[in-house]
């Protein structure tokens, strides 16, 4: 991993992970990250990586039968691979002695290859791994943060936060 600044305003950081696995091949994992200050108050962040996450042992290969459970592994498993985008925005409008107050805006998109999910095997009480050929995660989170100061030097601050989480994939 290695950071540039490439001005006072703009900071770049990228990164290379070449993982390693017995069973699975594996290309390599880039990932960059972007930050620009618009001034001392406003700023942009924007990231991109790749991801991967092999099945676990418990996924491939694991029989967990019980009065309560009965989950099969399934050695079929292929890997899941990820491409995820995010991008944030900071803003500080108002900022002295008294009042502060801030809004940041978040927002990300991921896309999965081959999720790997538990499901029931048609309408049986077993269940087993199976990989979920395409997966769209994206959503939002806006936070707005409000202090105020007291002439006692007392803090009342006040926070509104509201998130957006969506799914898309080939089950629904």
């Amino acid at each position: 991993q290695s950071s540039f600044e490439f001005s006072d305003k703009l900071t770049t950081q990228v990164g290379l992970r070449l993982p390693y696995h017995s069973l699975y091949s594996a290309n390599l994992i880039p990932s960059i990250y972007f930050k620009y200050d618009f001034n001392k108050n406003n700023q942009i962040r924007l990231s991109y990586s790749k991801g991967f996450r092999s099945p676990t042992i418990k996924e491939l290969f694991m029989e967990f039968i019980d009065i309560n459970h009965n989950i099969i592994g399934n050695s079929e498993l292929k890997p899941e691979k990820s491409d995820a985008f995010q991008m944030s925005l900071a803003l500080l409008p108002k900022y002295n002695d008294k009042i502060y107050w801030s809004v940041n805006i978040e927002g990300f998109l991921n896309l999965l290859n081959n999720k790997i999910e538990l499901a029931r095997l048609q309408s049986s009480d077993v269940y087993t791994y199976y990989n979920l050929t395409k997966s769209t995660y994206y959503g939002t989170n806006t936070f707005i943060k409000f202090n105020i100061k007291s002439k006692m030097n007392t803090l009342s601050s006040f926070n509104l936060m509201w998130n957006m989480f969506l799914i898309k994939n080939d089950s629904f």
